[in-house]
């Protein structure tokens, strides 16, 4: 039995690389786990993620204050934190093929070993991490970290090894960018799914297009992610029931 989008794999497997972009890393570690996470501002705790549970794909879950006094901490500390970074769940989602969801950090906040922390490898421009967050989120991302990836969490290895395209279209970041403002508008979620989700469509698109995949190998991938539960924030319906044309 040959395995699921064995042939795209093989297409893509001269191409770029994500770690050649971001270095992923896990968060904070504690010697005392259940000390390391306040949910009240306490001397020597500073803003970031302890719970990857409630993440979705773009948006950050509710934010905490996370104990980051050195001796306290077993490992990561050393990290840049103060720096522009994404930051992704380092826990698989879910079962199925939507398995990891990712945001853009310009805060310079915290996170636990819930979480990946990825920095940029070379400076990267704002609009550069808005886009590789959109890669991260997308079905080609997913995909290949569901199918490498153990049942529970991912290993670094994998992350960095998620095929990325060669080139990052402007356009691509501008929506993604576009998107988050709107997600993260509590106000607007209400009566604006059909609006999300027809954004997030024109994101996923944009990313398909910067793979230049064949479309026959496109049709595979779509297919893979049908009867999938996707982390978002809104809902979220398969490209061909919104789209019913082949490809995105």
């Amino acid at each position: 039995l040959i395995p699921p989008l064995n042939a795209l794999w093989d297409y893509l497997k001269d191409g770029p690389r994500l770690g050649a972009a971001l270095k992923p890393s896990l968060g904070l570690q504690w010697y005392d786990q259940d000390g390391g996470r306040s949910e009240h501002r306490k001397t020597g705790y500073e803003p970031g993620f302890a719970n990857a549970r409630h993440l979705n794909q773009y948006h950050p879950p509710k934010p905490m204050w996370l104990d980051f006094r050195e001796d306290h901490i077993r490992r990561a500390f050393n990290h840049d934190w103060s720096k522009p970074k994404l930051i992704a769940s380092a826990t698989r989602l879910s079962r199925g093929a939507w398995c990891i969801g990712a945001f853009v950090d310009l805060e310079g906040v915290l996170c636990s070993q819930q979480f990946f922390g990825l920095w940029p490898e070379e400076p990267l421009t704002t609009s550069q991490l808005f886009a590789l967050s959109a890669i991260l989120n997308g079905p080609i991302a997913n995909a290949f970290l569901a199918m490498n990836s153990p049942k529970d969490r991912f290993r670094v290895s994998v992350v960095r090894d998620i095929p990325i395209p060669v080139l990052l279209p402007t356009k691509l970041a501008e929506l993604a960018e576009e998107y988050i403002t709107r997600v993260n508008d509590i106000s607007i979620l209400d009566n604006s799914d059909g609006e999300l989700q027809v954004l997030l469509a024109q994101i996923d698109a944009e990313v398909m297009k910067a793979y230049d995949l064949p479309l026959k190998l496109e049709r595979q991938l779509l297919a893979y992610f049908e009867g999938a539960d996707r982390p978002v924030a809104h809902v979220w319906k398969h490209w061909n029931e919104s789209y019913p044309v082949p490809g995105l």
